[in-house]
């Protein structure tokens, strides 16, 4: 498609481009400024400083005036002002000191509506879950999600999660979207999530709970690969976890959450794999290492779902209690999908004496999840844990 050339203007005097009026109205120049006066003969060439003068003076207070006849005509679009109406000039507003903007003042996401800290207490807002009340206000929070919050999630999230999120707002769907891809930056981001990684540490010690009674070293012979199945040490109840991706930082995290439900039926995260021990012996035939590794399949399976659902943090519900009503109002729709990818821990060493006596197996690293009786911080545990287990 071609652009339209626009013609220059020519100037008229050789020193500044102007323009010709060609129709002269008094009603143009209410004040009779000279500069301004009409011609006889209604060709007075006006120079381009001229017409903004006008634009800036009387075609100003004009505009302003039919704003103020028609403004009780004009529906307002819903305050975006990140205060709640509680700075100075939303107060200015509700005082009739200024004009109230019947545009948004701010872009809509211009920060992450995905943010904060976890808290304890997360109450619905007002309206969470609650169809709106006119087809106004449903079509110009839909036309802010579309418009803001994707471009959002595709700058911060990726092209899969924005991808989600605008077939949850345009395309009821009744299969889910598998991403079982390892390349595949979505799935990655599922893999490698401090989550992932915290419920990969859960398991390694369930599974080391379970090995006495189960494994003894006559089972395994020396430099050969023992491969046992992880149903074997968690039962058929273990290998279904409740793992919460809580971090609104990362694509999981808003896209997963937490163990739910939806019209589709119940999310769910569950497991498989394999356990594989090695031992190794010395000259004699005793037992110097015992290493553990343990292969584990996830699979996730959740929806883009906000009704019933946690609103989130404060920070959060810019997005969440916009969405949930266009969903109470049929103008959103579940979207399923499904992440499978793979996690590989170890080797682990483990004390071959612990096998004889019975005890619950042990590890030469610690694989303890920080608590306040520790003291350990997160970060330092995650740097810890991940050494220990993928090095």
């Amino acid at each position: 498609m071609f652009a339209r050339q626009r013609r220059p203007i020519t100037a008229l005097d050789g020193t500044e481009p102007s323009i010709r009026l060609v129709k002269h109205l008094p009603a143009l120049n209410p004040s009779s400024d000279p500069l301004l006066q009409c011609a006889p003969y209604g060709n007075t060439p006006l120079t381009t400083s001229l017409v903004q003068q006008l634009q800036r003076t009387h075609g100003n207070r004009y505009v302003t005036a039919l704003a103020e006849r028609n403004r009780d005509a004009v529906p307002e679009i819903q305050r975006t002002c990140a205060c709640g109406g509680t700075c100075d000039h939303c107060q200015e507003e509700d005082q009739g000191l200024v004009n109230r903007s019947i545009i948004q003042r701010e872009l809509p996401f211009e920060s992450s509506p995905f943010s904060g800290d976890s808290q304890d207490d997360k109450k619905a807002p007002e309206g969470f879950c609650t169809p709106f009340e006119s087809n106004w206000e449903l079509v110009a929070a839909k036309a802010k999600m579309i418009g803001g919050l994707l471009p959002f999630l595709l700058g911060k999230y990726g092209f899969d999660t924005s991808l989600l999120y605008q077939e949850y707002l345009t395309s009821p769907s009744g299969t889910a979207k598998v991403f079982s891809d390892e390349e595949n930056a979505f799935v990655k981001s599922y893999a490698n999530s401090p989550v992932t990684t915290s419920e990969v540490v859960k398991i390694v010690n369930e599974i080391k709970e379970a090995i006495p009674g189960k494994v003894k070293l006559e089972d395994l012979p020396p430099g050969e690969e023992v491969r046992m199945n992880i149903q074997d040490f968690l039962g058929e109840e273990g290998l279904e976890r409740r793992t919460n991706y809580d971090h609104v930082d990362e694509a999981p995290g808003v896209t997963a959450g937490g163990v739910g439900s939806s019209d589709f039926g119940d999310d769910y995260r569950q497991i498989s794999g394999y356990v594989v021990f090695v031992r190794e012996v010395d000259g004699s035939g005793k037992t110097t290492d015992v290493f553990m590794t343990t292969e584990i399949g996830f699979t996730v399976a959740d929806a883009i779902d906000f009704c019933p659902g946690d609103a989130g943090l404060p920070e959060e519900q810019k997005a969440t209690l916009p969405l949930s009503r266009l969903e109470a109002s049929g103008a959103a729709f579940d979207r399923p999908f499904v992440v499978t990818f793979d996690r590989i821990s170890g080797p682990v060493p483990i004390d071959p004496d612990l096998f004889q006596s019975g005890t619950p197996i042990g590890t030469t690293g610690s694989l303890d999840t920080p608590n306040d009786e520790t003291g350990m911080a997160w970060n330092e545990w995650f740097e810890s844990a991940t050494d220990t287990l993928f090095s």
